[in-house]
């Protein structure tokens, strides 16, 4: 139960020419900060009766910058950003009674796994002569390609231990980058999560085995989220890159490219991942 202070008699807010007298129609509350736009009733507590909700403020007091009150509509709008501890409010009554309470804002994080792949587990291969890891189809895991056929890299090559299982995949396969698409259904839509941990591969010494060009793009429905640069230091270290995007109800695309030139040395990238970003 939230907790609420009556606020003292000593408090000399006046409405008017009458003196104010309080209510318990205000409550203190978490607001998900993913919302922005709320309605009067969601900061109500309790039904005030036949008294009619007149504004806010109580004559004196106005909202803080960051949060807008729209009479025509009675709602509410919230830039978190300019109010990141929340914000105090005040309700006015028709009947010449206010209250005040505080609303918070919950940081979302992210829940249900919508999709996650660290690209394990293919049956339909051919392995490389060097011993180093296959060629395999990532139409197995749902993936559809426009580019060249994956390589998927056993963990420890060239350093590059895998996160999650015994694999990585090579961005810069034999036949050249990759552009990768899967389709990820959120029942839910709203906000989604996009997780990948990537790292900038730099073998043997030599200009063909180290990667110093291109980047590594991450688009969501289309548009581009993300880009990684191979500047990503420390090389063949996996590091993780998150955005939040906004999700469609049942079916996204997750497009993953490398724009660099064919070298045969790329990006190694794991646990590719979508989950629902939601408040707990």
């Amino acid at each position: 139960m939230p907790k609420f202070e009556i606020p003292s008699e000593k408090d000399n807010h006046s409405i008017g020419d009458t003196a104010a007298v309080y209510n318990n129609a205000a409550k203190d509350d978490l607001i998900c900060t993913l919302k922005t736009e709320f309605s009067v009733q969601e900061l109500m507590a309790n039904d005030p009766g036949s008294a009619a909700f007149v504004g806010f403020g109580d004559g004196d007091d106005a909202l803080p910058a960051g949060v807008s009150f729209d009479e025509a509509t009675q709602m509410l709008t919230v830039d978190w950003a300019l109010v990141p501890d929340g914000f105090d409010y005040t309700i006015r009554m028709a009947n010449g009674t206010y209250s005040t309470a505080h609303v918070g804002g919950v940081a979302p994080v992210a829940g249900d796994s919508l999709f996650l792949d660290s690209f394990e587990t293919y049956t339909d291969t051919t392995a490389l002569d060097e011993g180093w890891g296959i060629v395999a189809s990532l139409a197995e895991h749902g993936w559809t390609s426009a580019g060249a056929a994956a390589e998927i890299v056993e963990s420890g090559y060239q350093g590059i231990v895998s996160l999650d299982g015994i694999n990585w995949l090579d961005t810069q396969a034999t036949g050249g980058a990759i552009d990768i698409t899967h389709v990820v259904s959120d029942p839910n839509g709203g906000s989604a999560q996009i997780t990948l941990s990537v790292a900038t591969e730099q073998f043997t010494a030599g200009a063909t085995n180290y990667l110093t060009g291109g980047s590594l793009e991450v688009y969501w429905n289309g548009v581009l989220e993300l880009t990684i640069l191979p500047d990503t230091d420390p090389a063949n270290v996996f590091q993780t890159f998150q955005v939040v995007v906004d999700s469609n109800v049942g079916d996204n695309t997750l497009q993953i490219v490398d724009t660099a030139d064919p070298t045969n040395v790329g990006f190694a990238v794991d646990l590719v991942g979508v989950a629902d970003w939601v408040c707990a």
